[in-house]
């Protein structure tokens, strides 16, 4: 979440203008990863 987090941080501020196909589906997955998991906290509770 830390990373997401950081990452949304630098292009909000423009430190990071554009980011290669690679990264985008790596930043894809963690981000899939962290939703999946947040749904599954709020089902449970």
């Amino acid at each position: 979440m830390r990373e997401l987090y950081l990452l949304f941080k630098k292009i909000i501020h423009r430190d990071i203008k554009s980011i290669s196909g690679k990264e985008y589906d790596n930043y894809l997955e963690k981000t899939k990863i962290f939703v999946k998991g947040m749904k599954k906290y709020i089902d449970e509770n």
